[in-house]
């Protein structure tokens, strides 16, 4: 997913690299879901649109079997051909749409995607319906202090608020936790240096 301005590109779907900070803020999603695993063994675990694969990898590495799957065929290639592990496997397949049996993950994990898809509540009905009744669904989305159907991003199709977010989860789940997440102050201070380059 790229969008342009003042002829510059920005990759949605970022690939693997230190010096990125919304790649590092992306990666530390997966960090802290990692953690709220720990100490469950044979968990098998779905990344929903985990675009090139990095999030996928790093759950990969640390014993889980991991499927990810994305809509686009150009980031499933990417992640294919850059890891390579038994228990990792990438698909191209739609999250609102899911080609799996139910009750199959012990989890599913989706960052800033909800965001993007229109049919918001059928993403979060496949998801419930591969989930095991014990599993735990993590989903990312940015926040925003009012709800709104019209967001600066151009491929956001809503931005969710606080209270618009939990009253959509509490519909699919029963047991809704929202935590807040931004940049550390050192990573804030990259981001601004970044930013000066960039203009």
């Amino acid at each position: 997913m790229e969008f342009k301005i003042k002829k510059h590109i920005f990759e949605e779907r970022r690939k693997e690299c230190t010096t990125d900070t919304q790649y590092i803020f992306m990666l530390s999603g997966y960090y802290w879901a990692e953690r709220q695993f720990r100490g469950t063994s044979n968990m098998v675990i779905l990344d929903a649109a985990c675009g090139t694969g990095y999030g996928s990898n790093y759950l990969a590495e640390k014993g889980y079997k991991v499927i990810g799957i994305d809509i686009s065929p150009k980031a499933i290639n990417f992640a294919i051909k850059k890891y390579k592990k038994t228990n990792l496997t990438f698909l191209i397949m739609d999250c609102r749409n899911l080609n799996f049996p139910d009750s199959m993950f012990d989890a599913v994990i989706s960052q800033d995607t909800i965001e993007h898809i229109s049919e918001d509540k059928k993403f979060l009905e496949e998801i419930v319906r591969v989930l095991k009744p014990s599993g735990k669904a993590i989903i990312f989305t940015p926040y925003s202090k009012t709800h709104t159907e019209k967001p600066l991003n151009p491929f956001h199709v809503r931005e969710y608020s606080y209270e618009s977010f939990k009253n959509l989860l509490q519909v699919y789940f029963s047991d809704v936790k929202i935590y807040g997440r931004k940049f550390g102050k050192e990573l804030r201070e990259v981001e601004n240096e970044f930013n000066k380059i960039r203009k």
